[in-house]
């Protein structure tokens, strides 16, 4: 996994939202793992258990509901996004692939696999 520029001097506690469904779905790209909301929540959570952050600051700081990744989902097809996360620039490409979750209502997400357009 090659994790952007704009993000390898960031210390963990930086990071924003969008920053962490990024990195989060970029490592299940990876092993081709789809995504739902509740994952990628579980997931920052680990990340910051992990990195020594006590329970009580992930819960009052590192909580997002389903609308705020919803929204930091769509937020990487910006432009900006694109290019702060090294991704096709092309409008026309689809970063975020999604599906309906087998015998489930929910929706899994994934990142293509950008890399035959990754920097471009």
């Amino acid at each position: 996994m090659q994790i952007p520029e704009s993000l390898q001097s960031k210390s963990l506690a930086k990071f924003t939202l969008n920053d962490l469904v990024f990195l989060i779905l970029l490592k299940a790209q990876e092993k081709n793992h789809w995504l739902t909301f509740q994952h990628i929540q579980s997931k920052i959570q680990q990340v910051y258990s992990a990195n020594g952050f006590s329970d009580g600051y992930i819960r009052k700081n590192k909580f997002y509901d389903s609308t705020s990744i919803s929204a930091a989902i769509r937020a990487l097809r910006n432009i900006n996004n694109r290019c702060k996360y090294n991704l096709p620039e092309d409008m026309s490409i689809e970063i975020v692939d999604k599906r309906k979750k087998l015998n489930s209502k929910a929706i899994e997400y994934k990142l293509i696999n950008i890399g035959e357009y990754y920097g471009k």
